[in-house]
């Protein structure tokens, strides 16, 4: 989707019948894998309302950080696949689909504003079970609308709420880590420590820190973003000297995990 779109901006008006074919091609070659991707999706959404839910042990990237029932991370990016998988199915002129996908979204996004938005805290919680870190301050909890926009979409939630999230997670897990100057700590608590639940929950994964960032820039919180960025590559390649062996992970006191990772170094 990101690739098709991305190509179409590009190109713009001057854009040749032979690139478009080409595009379209490419589209259509994806289309199955699309289409049994998203069927299996559905197998995660047990009560069918629109949102699927993790099922408290590894089933998503944060695999030692265990969410349960509908999670800002898994939720956000579900919603921006809805979006994607509608756009591709219009343009394989497959108006079931499109319409299928359409209506999951908007049952979905509901479940996701009512039981993931928390106004006290003015973000998403990171899931809705009843642990005791469902309300942790998640860093990544916008990679939805994250995804959403760079496929030129208007986002997966209001951009009200997604500025206000990212504005928390700027002032918690960036700002209030280390002044900035160290990434964006993976999961803050509502009362400014770190989550300590989980080994991942107390790292800044450097490759997130940076999608994070542009999340910001999407929705206007231009100096934000760069300061969150600025950070990053200032432990990365000043402070710590990893360079182009910059890793997955480093926690509070500088020590890394996984050298060389290939999210950070993408």
């Amino acid at each position: 989707m990101r690739d098709y779109q991305a190509s179409c901006n590009e190109m713009q008006n001057v854009r040749s019948d032979i690139e478009e074919k080409a595009a379209l091609k490419f589209v259509k070659k994806c289309w199955p894998a699309v289409l049994a991707v998203m069927n299996k999706m559905k197998d995660f959404d047990r009560d069918n309302d629109g949102m699927i839910e993790n099922e408290g042990f590894p089933d998503q990237t944060y695999d030692i950080w265990s969410a349960k029932g509908p999670s800002a991370y898994s939720g956000g990016l579900w919603l921006a696949s809805l979006q994607a998988a509608s756009f591709l199915a219009n343009l394989m002129n497959d108006t079931e689909k499109k319409d299928e996908y359409n209506h999951l979204f908007m049952k979905g996004q509901k479940v996701y504003e009512d039981l993931l938005w928390n106004d006290e805290h003015q973000c998403y919680d990171y899931d809705a079970s009843e642990s005791e870190h469902h309300d942790s301050i998640m860093a990544d909890q916008m990679v939805g609308e994250w995804f959403s926009r760079t496929c030129h979409f208007n986002g997966v939630v209001s951009t009200l709420r997604s500025k206000r999230a990212l504005k928390t997670v700027y002032d918690r897990n960036v700002m209030g880590f280390h002044k900035g100057a160290m990434g964006a700590m993976n999961g803050m608590r509502p009362n400014g420590m770190i989550d300590r639940s989980s080994m991942q929950s107390q790292e800044v994964w450097t490759g997130t820190t940076y999608a994070v960032a542009a999340a910001m820039i999407h929705v206007g919180l231009k100096d934000e973003g760069f300061q969150t960025a600025s950070g990053i590559h200032h432990a990365g390649w000043h402070q710590f000297g990893y360079f182009f062996q910059t890793p997955e992970a480093w926690n509070e006191k500088g020590n890394y995990r996984s050298l060389g990772y290939m999210r950070a170094l993408s």
